[in-house]
């Protein structure tokens, strides 16, 4: 999948807002997405786990932690996505993929509902 995506490509959001993307961390599970939103220069963050499919509209999971979503590339091919609070400490895709496998052991569990 990693290679669907380039730093430099433009890519939609689930809300339809255009980001630039300015890195891109490989893992285990997927791929951390950093980059800025093209209007207003926030920044973002998105991580793409490999087996999770796009789903329009977004829902929240995990206590409204994550919002799962999609995005959509250049070539229109949408991703599934999730997203944690902007206000949230986690930075790294090791970070990241910590708390995904919390999620994940935590909709097998039964304590949460996948969405």
């Amino acid at each position: 999948m990693h290679e669907l995506i380039n730093v430099g490509d433009e890519i939609k959001n689930w809300s339809e807002s255009c980001v630039t993307i300015s890195s891109i961390a490989s893992g285990r599970l997927g791929l951390l997405l950093k980059g800025r939103y093209s209007e207003g220069g926030y920044p973002y963050e998105e991580y793409i786990p490999w087996e999770l499919p796009p789903i329009q509209p977004p829902i929240r999971i995990h206590d409204g932690c994550w919002l799962r979503a999609s995005i959509t590339l250049d070539d229109g091919t949408k991703l599934g996505s999730v997203a944690l609070r902007s206000n949230d400490p986690r930075d790294t895709i090791e970070e990241y993929e910590a708390e995904w496998e919390r999620t994940i052991e935590l909709i097998r569990n039964g304590e949460l509902e996948a969405g």
